[in-house]
């Protein structure tokens, strides 16, 4: 038996689509699991996959994935999951006025909570969870330089990211926020956020834009992905670890000299699919089962949870 943990939330087609089951078959029965914050029981009798997603350094998870740690008997590998630790307090608005036209110097007025700087996120450090790391029979993490093998998203596999990488652009930026967390309130630029589960209302926004301006993690690297320039406005570990850089805005009083510095990167796609799949033939070696790339990709259904896809 093989148990892949992630973040189930219907709502959030991040958290949905970073499972490596949706774009992978393992031959062997295989069963999606919440990890958190919905307490199921854990199951400790069978192999398991945790991710994709950012569920290291944060609390909402910790629990959890230290219980899985100390009681499965079975191999653990970890597969496009990441830091995640933040500070700040949820639900907070940012208001930018005055960006009428990018590219443009303009004067800029923050209202609403008044709050100019986004709150600084701490460091990665993931020598705090070394008793985590070294449980694990193989790492795969989708931060790059951090120590570990990079592994990206798995949701880099999905074939929505082809039909709209090459659609034409529409506007010179647009703005997709994280609802429950950081929302960006940009005057003058199309906005979207991220409380949706259908992944191509979401591909059809993102793929709009020259400049995604962003606060969600899959925003970013989606973004990425379809060979968008990205600025995020940070409020987590979890936007400083791309292998592609993007730029960090944490004043948004500085959001014209940003847009002066994001930059495309066309090879993204390539690299992250081939760092997956190379993945998934390792992992095929270690559980000594064949892993084959799902015809199906986008069909709700398997053995577990709903997929929203």
């Amino acid at each position: 038996m093989l148990f892949n943990y992630h973040r189930i939330d219907q709502d959030n087609a991040g958290d949905m689509l970073s499972s490596p089951v949706n774009y992978f078959e393992f031959d062997t029965p295989t069963l999606e699991l919440e990890i958190g914050p919905i307490q199921e029981p854990l199951r400790f009798d069978g192999d398991v996959i945790l991710g994709g997603g950012g569920l290291l350094a944060r609390t909402t998870f910790e629990r959890r994935v230290r219980d899985l740690c100390e009681n499965s008997p079975h191999k653990l590998i970890s597969w496009g999951i990441g830091h995640n630790a933040y500070t700040g307090a949820a639900g907070r608005h940012i208001r930018y006025r005055g960006l009428v036209k990018v590219g443009k110097r303009v004067k800029s007025r923050l209202l609403g909570w008044g709050i100019m700087r986004a709150p600084a996120a701490v460091t990665i450090d993931y020598g705090s969870i070394r008793d985590i790391m070294d449980r694990f029979a193989m790492h795969g993490i989708r931060d790059y330089g951090c120590g570990y093998d990079w592994v990206p998203c798995a949701s880099c596999m999905h074939p929505v990211i082809d039909k709209y990488r090459g659609r034409t652009i529409q506007h010179d930026a647009i703005v997709y926020d994280h609802v429950g967390r950081k929302r960006l309130l940009i005057d003058g630029l199309p906005r979207m956020g991220n409380a949706s589960g259908d992944i191509d209302e979401i591909m059809t926004f993102l793929s709009s834009g020259e400049t995604i301006i962003t606060s969600t993690y899959h925003g970013a690297y989606w973004g990425l992905l379809l060979g968008r320039r990205v600025i995020v406005v940070p409020w987590s570990t979890k936007f400083m670890g791309f292998k592609h850089p993007v730029v960090l805005c944490h004043e948004l009083v500085d959001l014209p000299g940003c847009l002066q510095k994001a930059r495309a990167f066309p090879e993204a796609l390539e690299e992250c699919r081939a760092a997956t799949v190379a993945y998934a033939d390792r992992v095929a070696n270690l559980l000594d089962i064949e892993v084959r790339r799902r015809p199906d990709i986008g069909r709700p259904g398997l053995s577990g949870h709903q997929q929203i896809v």
